[in-house]
């Protein structure tokens, strides 16, 4: 028979969706992974930052 375009399409909708969130998952953990963090601290002189 026929396939029901209203379940067709949810099912599309569900998939690119799942598709997005696990994109968004990704991007996010290899943009944490790249960024460098630094210790700021204030001493007498000013505000030093040291690079890990």
């Amino acid at each position: 028979g026929q396939k029901d375009p209203l379940i067709e399409y949810k099912k599309e909708a569900y998939d690119l969706f799942n598709k997005m969130m696990f994109e968004i998952q990704s991007n996010t953990v290899k943009y944490l992974f790249r960024a460098k963090f630094g210790i700021q601290f204030v001493s007498d002189e000013g505000i030093e930052t040291i690079e890990q």
